[in-house]
């Protein structure tokens, strides 16, 4: 579970989900996503600094005309100590029976979501917390882009001007492997849903296409939803930045070098805008690090300009749970304003990745600026995993593949 919180405490921070004296109502159907979330947000309180209340809702869709039991899910709310209210309705049957559907998913989560709504407004809430996950958020961006073809997704948090209700999604950032784990791990109640169309809807499908797609070409899902946030789709963009529309015309033909003692002079001014020393001090430095066989220094170029730096070392025993094997790691990097946001970081970065792979590194770790937030959107670009315990980046590096 304290991966998940880690998780919801991004996206409330970064999407300003929570606000205080919120009473905030969980849509609770009984499966892990919904039953995760739920428990998430009781144990969120206790530490984000923020009093918000929190009720919950489950709406009981009478499938085959029968009731659900949601007893372990009422006895989960009363350890949490929170409200929970359970409204019947006769979704299931109207959808199934009367309307006799046979696409049934777009009707049922309309009339879910309207009795929903109408539930928390009864409640006294001002918000309601659906449990749509990172995997959730790419599914619906593929259906999107093939069967509509249109780009967009569900957003992060999104105003109901009629029902003058938040919604917001604060597990956005969870993936469905570790919201299952978690549920496992503490072992919470899961109520299995009864609708005649469970697994044989276009979104189990679309999941399909994903894992396999994920089998043939690794990261392949992370960088859909890298996409989805640089291009700032439906509210999905970096909140502290604007979308970017182009490279900035003045990056062209810039190169990657190990840096020399020519380069230093040129080099120093630019560690100074990162590190804290003077240039003179850090040119000193610099020059014993050219010497030693277990760091490196590289330089951008552009036109014999020195547009930015990358520096990295071998360290070894570096987190608890790594591998035996030394470990890469980032020391720094630093562009120039003027020539950001145009692939020279990454540049750098990838010639810091080479160098330890070619000394027999397994993984590659960083924790520049851990607290900046520039600095997190840089690595969450790069594959990095953010490792909240021990306080630093970390990820795997792939063998180089010959073309």
């Amino acid at each position: 579970m304290q991966r998940i919180l880690g998780y919801l405490r991004k996206a409330v921070q970064e999407f300003d989900l929570i606000q205080k004296g919120d009473r905030i109502a969980v849509g609770v159907s009984g499966g892990k996503d919904s039953v995760v979330l739920l428990t998430g947000l009781c144990r969120l309180r206790r530490f984000l600094g923020v009093s918000f209340d929190v009720v919950a809702i489950t709406l009981d869709p009478g499938f085959g005309g029968v009731e659900t039991d949601y007893s372990p899910i009422a006895a989960l709310c009363e350890e949490l100590g929170v409200p929970y209210i359970v409204k019947r309705t006769q979704i299931g049957e109207v959808v199934f029976d009367v309307r006799k559907e046979a696409n049934p998913c777009s009707l049922c989560a309309k009339m879910r979501r309207g009795a929903l709504h109408d539930a928390a407004l009864e409640a006294g809430c001002n918000k309601v917390a659906l449990g749509h996950h990172y995997n959730d958020a790419v599914e619906t961006f593929v259906m999107n882009l093939f069967n509509e073809g249109r780009l967009g997704c569900f957003s992060p948090k999104s105003y109901l001007s009629i029902k003058k209700l938040w919604l917001i999604r604060p597990m956005v950032f969870a993936p469905e492997k570790e919201i299952r784990r978690a549920a496992e791990k503490c072992n919470l109640p899961i109520v299995k849903s009864k609708c005649p169309a469970d697994g044989h809807t276009n979104r189990e499908t679309t999941k399909e296409f994903l894992r396999q797609r994920e089998r043939e070409d690794s990261g392949f899902t992370y960088r859909l939803f890298g996409a989805m946030r640089r291009a700032g789709i439906d509210g999905w963009g970096y909140p502290d930045r604007p979308v970017r529309k182009k490279k900035p015309d003045a990056i062209q033909d810039f190169v990657i070098e190990a840096a020399t003692a020519a380069d230093l002079p040129a080099v120093a001014p630019l560690a100074a805008e990162l590190y804290s020393g003077s240039a003179d001090s850090l040119q000193a430095e610099f020059a014993g690090l050219l010497a030693r066989p277990d760091a490196a220094l590289f330089a951008a170029k552009q036109q014999e300009q020195i547009i930015g730096f990358a520096q990295c070392q071998l360290r070894h025993d570096y987190v608890e749970g790594c591998s035996t094997s030394p470990v890469g790691y980032l020391e720094g990097v630093y562009v120039s304003p003027a020539f950001r946001q145009a692939g020279v970081g990454r540049s750098l970065e990838c010639a810091c990745e080479d160098w330890a792979k070619k000394l027999g590194c397994t993984e590659f770790a960083s924790d520049c600026a851990l607290k900046n937030t520039e600095s997190r959107h840089f690595h969450d670009h790069l594959g990095f995993a953010e490792m909240e315990q021990i306080c630093c980046f970390m990820k795997p590096l792939k063998e180089s593949t010959e073309d």
